[in-house]
């Protein structure tokens, strides 16, 4: 069996046409988020755990590492490779319907009112996770954990 006629019958076999929106409704595994999940091992050797993404690089092509794969539908059970695109991490999360989930990287200030600019800001990256920190609250910080404390007994302050 190729793998153009095992691709081609897993899709087949576990999504749905929807004929309102013209998803490809992903009706197999799902993970918590509602993205399809699939094991398959594409013909460079890349194993595949998403379905869209499966479907994307089978139907349009390879998936640069600078890119993600967005639905253009809101769908995340969908994998119509029509309603797929590539875009930048930021450019996903923007374009997102979120209420609370990445809200922090559309921010263009700190919560002290500094712009959040190339030079203002380090970027920490862990595991899934990109966060932001304003270098001028990380100094101001610093420096008032670097300053002199004063042991209030020696004060000369007198406690009733």
């Amino acid at each position: 069996m190729s793998t153009r006629t095992t691709i081609e019958s897993r899709i087949a076999r576990l999504s749905r046409s929807d004929p309102e929106t013209g998803c490809w409704v992903w009706i197999g595994s799902k993970d918590k988020d509602g993205y399809g999940k699939v094991n398959a091992r594409l013909s460079d050797g890349t194993k595949v755990y998403l379905a869209h993404r499966m479907t994307y690089m089978y139907f349009v092509g390879g998936i640069p590492p600078d890119k993600e794969v967005d639905h253009k539908c809101k769908n995340t059970s969908c994998i119509n490779p029509n309603h797929l695109r590539l875009l930048t991490h930021r450019e996903n999360v923007e374009a997102g319907d979120y209420k609370t989930h990445h809200r922090n990287a559309v921010k263009t200030d700190c919560i002290h009112g500094h712009a959040l600019t190339a030079e203002n800001t380090r970027i920490q990256r862990h595991k899934n996770t990109v966060m932001r920190h304003c270098k001028i609250c990380a100094r101001e910080r610093k420096r008032k954990d670097m300053a002199p404390q004063i042991d209030p007994r020696q004060s000369g302050l007198e406690f009733a």
